[in-house]
């Protein structure tokens, strides 16, 4: 999201946001929706940045995937059988 401290993965969520042109927080599309239940049976809802832990039940894909400051660096997305090829011929 536009000045957001986070690194986050692309999903549903984000996709839906972009699409309604980046509205702020209380205009937001399908805001407030459930999208998963933590094992504490409290809920997480759509835009909150609780990251999916063990235990999470429900669209967890839809919630916030945070990704850490390496994602600005992946430049490709291969097949898997290319990647373990590309692993081991690395390693």
């Amino acid at each position: 999201m536009a000045g957001s401290p986070y690194i986050a993965l692309r999903n549903r969520t984000l996709v839906m946001w972009e699409a309604a042109e980046c509205p702020s927080p209380g205009k937001r599309p399908s805001e407030g929706d459930v999208v998963a239940t933590r094992p504490d049976g409290s809920k997480v809802l759509r835009y909150q940045i609780w990251t999916p832990l063990r235990g999470f039940d429900g669209a967890v894909t839809e919630s916030a995937l945070f990704a850490g400051m390496g994602v600005d660096f992946i430049k490709d997305l291969p097949a898997a059988g290319k990647l373990v090829e590309r692993l081991w011929r690395e390693c």
